[in-house]
């Protein structure tokens, strides 16, 4: 319901779709034994958003807003020869039960590897989002991944580890 409350309408369209395409990609690995590259579910969500705004008879001006929406959102590429690595993280509450998610990217935008866990016992959405940075800092050490630049949405998480002094707060003591 938070969503619903906090997205646009073209936002949440492009968060179904995406999650739609993610379905599809598992139950063509699954049922087809065929695989599909992790790319072709942003392709795939694309296609899909723009045939159900065409359906609706929106077809050009919701595909200008579309289009105008992927700009403002397009991946970045890393500077350098280093790879790109994406965490973020999901917490609920009332159960105390979080998930993190990290997403390897090289240089073209190609993904090179990605992970999804669960954490249980957490009550803070800063400590989440610490614990999603700790564990994508984990995964680049364990594939050998030194030349990294991180991207994470928690403003608050990215300021401290940009801090050149070091934060000696209860949450990050905790998360280290």
């Amino acid at each position: 319901m938070r969503m619903l409350r906090e997205l646009s309408q073209l936002e949440l369209e492009i968060g179904v779709a995406i999650m739609y395409s993610i379905w599809t990609r598992r139950n063509i690995g699954e049922f087809d034994s065929k695989f599909s590259s992790p790319n072709s579910v942003m392709k795939r969500a694309r296609v899909c958003l723009y045939d159900f705004h065409d359906a609706r008879n929106e077809g050009k001006s919701a595909r200008r807003k579309l289009e105008q929406t992927e700009q403002s959102r397009k991946w970045q590429t890393p500077e350098g020869l280093c790879v790109k690595v994406n965490f973020d993280a999901a917490l609920d509450l009332k159960v105390q039960k979080m998930g993190v998610g990290v997403v390897m990217k090289d240089g073209r935008g190609d993904v090179l590897t990605s992970l999804s866990a669960p954490t249980m016992y957490v009550t803070s959405p800063f400590v989440v989002e610490c614990k999603a940075l700790r564990r994508a800092l984990k995964l680049c050490k364990e594939l050998g991944c030194y030349n990294v630049c991180f991207e994470g949405d928690a403003k608050r998480v990215v300021d401290t580890m940009n801090k050149e002094v070091e934060d000696d707060s209860w949450e990050v003591q905790f998360v280290g």
